[in-house]
């Protein structure tokens, strides 16, 4: 059972037991759980179904312990220090499956009815991935006798949604696009089948996707999208002129040839908007 399948009545076994554990573990910074504390558990049950473990850091005093298999807890416990009892500040450290490599830090913080979430990749510069959650959007609290731990969430479907969407499948592309293994993102599919799916797009749009990281900032100059482009913008009689004038393929700039067919056809559409306004005056 997933998260987005959860109920009023029922919640997914993993997450009721994580949700329990911390709310007997008299370690914990706040015995009663509040808001905060309860839409963690649930990103981190999210985390989960993507395959993302957390992590159990090593105490300060542990200096010879170094990261392996061991250290990757079930999804049914957290580690002891997972927040600040000062601050309420969040910080849980996160794995991908085996790349032990390649950590993320989960930072939440608390900011009055809603909780601001920042993931970071430690092993890769700059990658940061951040949303915020209105907990009264998932979170009743009603009564803190807790009969049944479901009554306190709804519209959980949303929240797996938003943060799978912004956080969690991102971030999983992110490593194994790392490791250069094959996923579900543009980013991680092979480099031909993105100059293919990148030529189906309209000017306008590759300018948006180009905006997008400095990799698609260099794939939409590629002059294959160009040409692709081209066909859609120009003439097949105009295009033939361009390849017979051009000295070959790579000495073609496509891209510039399509802005200038553009400005034809604009100034051709405006020319005759002036002789329709002439006629009907």
């Amino acid at each position: 059972m997933l998260v987005e399948e959860s109920t009023s009545n029922q919640l997914p076994l993993a997450l009721e037991e994580l949700i329990l554990s911390l709310k007997q573990n008299s370690t914990c910074a706040v015995r009663d759980l509040n808001k905060h504390d309860l839409i963690v558990c649930v990103l981190c049950a999210l985390m989960k179904e993507c395959d993302l473990q957390p992590l159990l850091i090593p105490q300060a005093s542990d200096t010879k312990k170094t990261s392996n298999e061991t250290d990757v807890l079930p999804v049914r416990s957290l580690p002891n220090i997972w927040k600040n009892n000062s601050t309420h500040h969040y910080n849980i450290s996160f794995v991908l499956g085996h790349f032990l490599k390649n950590r993320f830090r989960f930072i939440g913080i608390p900011s009055k009815d809603s909780l601001i979430v920042n993931v970071i990749i430690c092993g890769l510069p700059q990658q940061c991935y951040s949303m915020s959650i209105v907990c009264d959007d998932y979170v009743r609290i009603k009564d803190k006798s807790w009969d049944s731990v479901a009554s306190v969430f709804f519209n959980l479907r949303d929240l797996s949604v938003k943060f799978k969407n912004s956080i969690a499948h991102p971030v999983r592309s992110a490593v194994l696009n790392e490791e250069g293994i094959l996923n579900a993102s543009l980013l991680g599919i092979p480099y031909e089948i993105q100059l293919k799916i990148l030529g189906y797009l309209n000017i306008k749009e590759l300018a948006q996707i180009a905006q997008t990281c400095q990799y698609f900032s260099y794939l939409s100059k590629d002059q294959r999208i160009w040409k692709d482009i081209a066909r859609t913008v120009m003439t097949k009689s105009e295009i033939e002129t361009i390849e017979w004038s051009g000295l070959g393929e790579r000495s073609i700039d496509w891209k510039k040839e399509c802005r200038e067919a553009l400005r034809r056809r604009c100034k051709f559409f405006h020319i005759r908007k002036i002789r329709r306004c002439v006629l009907k005056s």
